[in-house]
């Protein structure tokens, strides 16, 4: 069996995807590894449930954050799932015009924006309010 270079798999992982509408012949070890890498996005993402007490946080009420975790941030996480299904479903496709591949990358790109943005957020609320360890000492030095 080849082995397949990293610089085959780069120019494979790039003709399938910017360059898909050159339909450049793909060997069959660049295939098996673009569809590999395709696997580790293949829609299986799981929404992280809250690391707090969404009754004992100040300021916003239970009813809004878990509304905003099961509605918003549930509703990215299976649109992200969607959407990477959708993209590894067409990797066969040879006949796929590059504009509809082009568009389904582009809303990866705003949903996983999304699932990361709310992970951040969630995981950046609750706790005392208060500044503490590394944020505390770069208030105290500014």
């Amino acid at each position: 069996m080849n082995k397949i270079t990293r610089r085959e798999a780069m120019e494979t992982l790039f003709t399938s995807g910017a360059g898909l509408a050159l339909a450049t012949p793909i060997t069959a070890e660049a295939q098996t590894a673009v569809l590999a890498a395709a696997r580790a996005f293949g829609g299986q993402h799981q929404p992280k449930p809250l690391s707090f007490d969404p009754a004992k946080l100040k300021g916003l009420s239970e009813k809004l954050i878990r509304s905003h975790h099961e509605n918003n941030y549930t509703g990215a996480v299976k649109a992200l799932n969607a959407v990477e299904q959708r993209l590894a479903a067409m990797l066969n496709d040879k006949d796929l015009p590059a504009y509809i591949y082009g568009d389904l990358k582009r809303e990866e790109l705003a949903r996983t924006g999304s699932v990361v943005l709310h992970e951040i957020y969630f995981g950046n609320l609750g706790g005392d309010g208060k500044a503490a360890g590394d944020v505390l000492n770069a208030i105290k030095q500014h």
